[in-house]
């Protein structure tokens, strides 16, 4: 076919499904995503043509040869009807290209990205991702270099391991962005305002913490879809200079099983607990714990409280609530003593020592607001020990032991005891899901 020739649309058509049979699909048959491509959006509409490049080329050379010879205006649109239905593009698109002086060479949209990693590197990234628990994509990266060596049963390749290390913080969200799926948060509150509220100061507002013992505590409702009835409650409290972080499981929120809970945390931190900051409820602000804790002899620990209302006055332990109880244990319903001394076992034993040992924390350094904006400056992550031994306030006794607890015991080793108590728990979970006593004596 030459340019001037004047063919029929007939023979142009005829011409077309020739064109058409050359293909490995054909026009209109749906192609596998590495052979789809996207129309130029210089000279055509948005969307995706579902045949071969080669095949549309080919196609739009014979209709611009065939209405280059057209003289009939019906003719001409007819064929930029068939160019349209064919392509799936504006007849404006279509127009253009027909009025070009020369064949239109369609060329493929440039700036698509080469893949950098292999499938093999993003296969044990995710593995990786759901080993170490699931953590964010800065925590992981730091946390990687210490992890990844003692993880030698994996006997990942060393070519996919210097893919991994050196995968940035975007690139993986990228990778986790279609596993990761998202959990509906139960909204339940089970906090009640103290009567008695005005015997604990309110809490210095904007306060820069630079020292070790100021511990924001909060607690974690175990009920399930229900607050009726007793039901078990998490006691968390995490240093805001170090990120140290503690829990336990008590039955009810009582000032006793509080004040019990407490006081079997303190010793678990490495340093001595200077000031609590709790929320308005009344499992805190009572006479109770003032006696124990604030008008001791030795040690004295200042209470505070938040504003009522505003919760993000404990802003470190409500995110603590989450990633350190909830995404462990979840929103089922406890209410079993057997439970909570399984959960406070794996709480001391094994949950502790891999967050406060090996799990790397990223701080707010600074907060600007632009406009309408807060620009935040983050700390590089790094563990809790490793803030508490920048600290003056610890001997060089007490870190020698966190040095060599730590020195003796690999995080693979606590992920898989982990992976044992939770098996061994959820062993009990029931279909109404509630844990009872009378459950867990079954086998």
């Amino acid at each position: 076919m030459q340019n001037g020739t004047t063919i029929s649309v007939t023979e142009a058509r005829d011409g077309i499904s020739q064109i058409a049979k050359k293909t490995e699909d054909g026009i209109g048959q749906p192609l596998s995503p590495n052979v789809t491509f996207k129309l130029s959006s210089k000279n055509l509409t948005k969307g995706v043509v579902p045949v071969s490049l080669e095949a549309v080329r080919e196609f739009i050379a014979s209709m611009w040869l065939l209405y280059q010879g057209l003289r009939s205006k019906n003719e001409k649109s007819e064929v930029l009807d068939s160019i349209c239905l064919t392509l799936k593009i504006h007849r404006k698109a279509a127009t253009r290209l027909m009025r070009k002086k020369q064949i239109p060479q369609l060329r493929r949209r440039s700036g698509s990205r080469l893949e950098r990693y292999s499938p093999d590197a993003k296969r044990w990234f995710v593995h990786l991702w759901l080993k170490m628990g699931r953590i964010c994509a800065r925590r992981m990266k730091s946390a990687l270099p210490e992890w990844l060596p003692l993880y030698v049963e994996a006997n990942i390749p060393k070519s996919v391991r210097n893919e991994i290390y050196a995968m940035g913080t975007s690139t993986m969200d990228r990778i986790l962005k279609p596993i990761r799926t998202q959990i509906k948060r139960n909204r339940n509150s089970g906090t009640r305002r103290s009567p008695r509220i005005s015997i604990v100061p309110l809490r210095p507002l904007g306060q820069k913490i630079t020292e070790l013992g100021h511990i924001e505590i909060d607690t974690v409702a175990h009920c399930g879809d229900s607050m009726s009835g007793t039901f078990a409650w998490t006691v968390t409290m995490t240093d805001l200079y170090s990120g140290w972080t503690c829990a336990r499981a008590v039955m009810g929120k009582s000032a006793q099983e509080v004040v019990s809970a407490i006081s079997e945390m303190e010793k678990d931190f490495p340093f001595p607990i200077k000031a609590l900051y709790s929320d308005c409820g009344t499992e805190f602000i009572n006479e109770n714990m003032i006696n124990t804790f604030q008008r001791r002899l030795e040690k004295a620990i200042e209470l505070y409280r938040s504003r009522p209302y505003k919760k993000n006055d404990n802003a470190h332990v409500e995110q603590k609530n989450n990633v350190f109880v909830r995404e462990l244990f979840g929103y089922t319903r406890v209410e079993s003593a057997l439970v909570i001394e399984r959960m406070n076992a794996i709480y001391k034993n094994i949950w502790q020592p891999l967050n406060n040992l090996y799990l790397p924390q990223a701080q707010t350094i600074e907060k600007r607001r632009i406009g309408a904006k807060i620009k935040r400056t983050m700390s590089k992550p790094i563990t809790p020990i490793e803030r508490v031994f920048e600290s003056q306030q610890i001997g060089e006794g007490v870190k020698g032991k966190l040095m060599e607890e730590k020195m003796n015991i690999s995080p693979w080793t606590l992920k898989d005891e982990l992976k044992a108590a939770k098996n061994k728990l959820w062993r009990h979970f029931v279909v109404n899901t509630r844990w009872t006593q009378e459950n867990l004596h079954v086998g």
